[in-house]
């Protein structure tokens, strides 16, 4: 019996893949098989979701239509503008809970392969695909072409694609944290801010500090940076009288 359009629509529902050999081998070794290797996902996954609320806000834009496509009753083969019962369909729910686990499996640094199964599994093959195809589409810059050359990054055509670039840049930081990759990543921002883009540089830097390598003191910097640690002094000599 197939699970009902409600239900399905709550569920990522996934193909089983099965490893032969790792069952192979559990059974010639007593039944004790393999652990399988399962990536942790951290507490602040959730900072790797502007970028994903980006991409999709961007596609709604040219395809409205799979906001929310109900199953079609008696349908047998999906089509254009035809959904499946008992399979993953387009809603609102289910795009926010895809959402929320694409975040998530980036925050692991999950293959292309395991995010297309993630957004199929909630809104269906069809939906999905447009999605990731569209994500694809709007080439975005690699991260880490910016962190080694900040200076050759130009902005896109609309503040949205720069925003999504600058998230881009702190998760790669996020994923790989060292003091020349932090330094290299406000390299970046200077570089934002020389384009004109302030606005999304002040919006930011809650984020770029965040992914600052534990107990790391940064250079000395002048502009925005000097600007930052100046508030920064004023608020713990702030602090420090309150506790006097």
């Amino acid at each position: 019996m197939d699970l009902t359009a409600p239900m399905v629509n709550r569920l990522c529902m996934l193909d089983w893949e099965a490893d032969d050999e790792s069952f192979i081998a559990g059974i010639r070794n007593k039944q004790q098989f393999p652990a399988p290797k399962v990536p942790l996902v951290p507490d602040n996954f959730m900072d790797f979701y502007d970028q994903w609320a980006m991409v999709f806000c961007n596609f709604l834009g040219a395809y409205r239509d799979l906001l929310h496509r109900c199953p079609n009753p008696g349908a047998t083969e999906e089509g254009e503008g035809v959904q499946l019962e008992g399979q993953p369909w387009p809603s609102r729910r289910s795009w926010t809970l895809g959402l929320r686990c694409l975040a998530a499996a980036s925050s692991v640094n999950a293959h292309e392969t395991t995010l297309s199964k993630i957004i199929n599994g909630y809104v269906g093959e069809a939906a999905g695909a447009q999605f990731i195809a569209h994500w694809k589409s709007l080439v975005l810059p690699d991260p880490e072409a910016l962190l080694s050359s900040p200076g050759g990054f130009n902005l896109p055509a609309t503040s949205d694609l720069t925003i999504a670039v600058v998230n881009s840049v702190c998760n790669a930081i996020e994923l790989d944290k060292t003091a020349d990759r932090w330094e290299a990543g406000r390299d970046f921002f200077e570089r934002l801010q020389s384009l004109g883009a302030d606005e999304i540089v002040q919006a930011k830097l809650g984020r770029i500090n965040k992914v600052k390598p534990e107990s790391y003191q940064p250079r000395r910097r002048g502009g925005i940076w000097q600007e930052i640690e100046s508030m920064r002094a004023e608020v713990e000599e702030a602090l420090a009288g309150v506790n006097q």
